[in-house]
């Protein structure tokens, strides 16, 4: 068996793989370097998997993010000894406020139990942007209203008050004149 001399080689530590030695006559815990005819002949996976992040996703506050929605991250073997990894997601609500929430999503891609050592691993951060870009409604808009003034150079104007909607909400609502002002002549 070799000795790992070189730390810049990729190593394989198995902890709970024993194996018979070539004079057969004892068991031991080893170590191989990923060079070592032992380790290659083991066709073991001995590189993480490659694992590319779906663009930034732009929606509304009330999207669905469903990652067949937002996206989905592209995942593989990180050799062809390595099995197809398993891709999971995270999600880390960064701001939430009514009108803007930013998530991160980390996704991780690892492979299946016993297939690799469980340090082979690889994460990427896709962020979800959802913001209210609507603009306000306003409902029950009154319409131009004629008022006599034959009586009085003044006279008094009412009108259904207009009703206001929006997703975030609203902080204020400006109006010139409200239902019950008095008018003058011109």
């Amino acid at each position: 068996m070799n000795k790992i001399t070189n730390p810049m080689c990729w190593i394989l530590i198995l902890t709970l793989f024993s194996f018979i030695s070539r004079a057969g006559d004892t068991t031991t815990d080893f170590c191989y370097d990923a060079d070592v005819p032992e380790a290659q002949d083991l066709l073991m996976c001995l590189t993480a998997p490659t694992l590319f992040c779906p663009a930034t996703y732009l929606g509304c506050p009330s999207a669905d993010l469903d990652p067949a929605i937002t996206g989905n991250p592209t995942a593989l073997p990180g050799d062809a000894s390595c099995p197809t990894p398993i891709v999971s997601y995270v999600d880390v609500v960064t701001t939430n406020t009514p009108c803007l929430k930013v998530i991160h999503r980390q996704w991780d891609a690892t492979y299946p139990a016993g297939s690799a050592s469980i340090k082979l691993h690889s994460s990427c951060q896709q962020t979800l942007y959802l913001e209210d870009n609507s603009p306000p409604v306003i409902n029950n808009c009154p319409s131009d209203l004629v008022i006599d003034l034959s009586v009085s150079c003044d006279s008094t104007a009412t009108w259904a008050v207009p009703t206001t909607s929006d997703d975030c909400g609203i902080q204020y609502f400006l109006t010139t004149h409200y239902s019950g002002s008095t008018f003058s002549s011109g």
